[in-house]
């Protein structure tokens, strides 16, 4: 699919291709829920869908292959046009949510035990890549509220501001459009370390052996670990000891 760079996204949510609407949202939950077993495939073969199969062939010819629901090949080709419909609606949202101006999220770095608390993103951007918890602020909300939450929402890890590591504003620091972070040390004070939201896994890592990092947050982390000592100081970042439960069956 690499090679083939002609589509344009349509402000009603829809892939186009050599002037042909090839995947549009309807299609778009249809493959997606197959692809995840929600939905019964002898039910999409039974009866006539003949638009339905017009789209397959359709979305098919973009892939360069048959598009069969019994076809593991193919699925794995639709999953790949998935996953960047989903990047790009994730774009659009953004623009029509804040408009033409850099949309504001925040991070949240915790170090425990020498350690640095990572989540691996479940979406694109960067999906499968460790990085660090956060996400949007929403509107009406502190920016200190929403690390809070979103670390909360991704960790499981109740925690409260420790400091501010810095603001990161690079415009190309994001693929989906231009993303301002404000970017919190936390200290954990309760929770149970499990993955949640829009994260596929959480973990403690160790700071001397970090892996390749989503977005910018290999600076991030570098700031941060020259403002904390590394995060060693376990004065001021308590460990699992503290009323905190650390599940690695996750």
């Amino acid at each position: 699919m690499s090679e083939k760079k002609e589509w344009k996204l349509g402000f009603d949510l829809y892939f186009e291709y050599n002037g042909k609407r090839m995947l549009d949202e309807a299609l778009y939950f249809i493959l997606k829920n197959l692809l995840e077993g929600n939905l019964n495939r002898e039910f999409l073969r039974s009866g006539t869908i003949p638009l339905y199969e017009k789209k397959l062939q359709v979305l098919g010819d973009f892939l360069g292959v048959e598009v069969e629901i019994e076809n593991p090949e193919s699925l794995e080709k639709v999953r790949e046009v998935i996953e960047e419909f989903e990047h790009q609606r994730e774009g659009v949202e953004s623009y029509l949510k804040y408009g033409n101006r850099p949309a504001l999220t925040v991070d949240g770095v915790i170090f425990m035990d020498e350690k640095i608390v990572l989540i691996r993103r479940g979406n694109e951007p960067f999906k499968g890549m460790h990085a660090l918890p956060g996400g949007f602020v929403e509107y009406e909300e502190k920016t200190e509220d929403a690390v809070i939450r979103e670390v909360e929402e991704e960790t499981g890890l109740k925690t409260r501001i420790a400091g501010l590591v810095g603001v990161y504003s690079d415009p190309d620091r994001d693929s989906r459009g231009h993303t301002v972070s404000i970017v919190y040390a936390l200290e954990p004070i309760g929770g149970e370390l499990k993955h949640g939201d829009d994260a596929a896994d959480v973990e403690l890592v160790s700071v001397d052996n970090l892996p390749s990092l989503a977005f910018d947050h290999d600076r991030i982390i570098a700031d941060a670990m020259k403002l904390s000592g590394k995060g060693r100081d376990k004065e001021n970042y308590p460990d699992e000891d503290e009323g905190i439960t650390i599940n690695s069956g996750e």
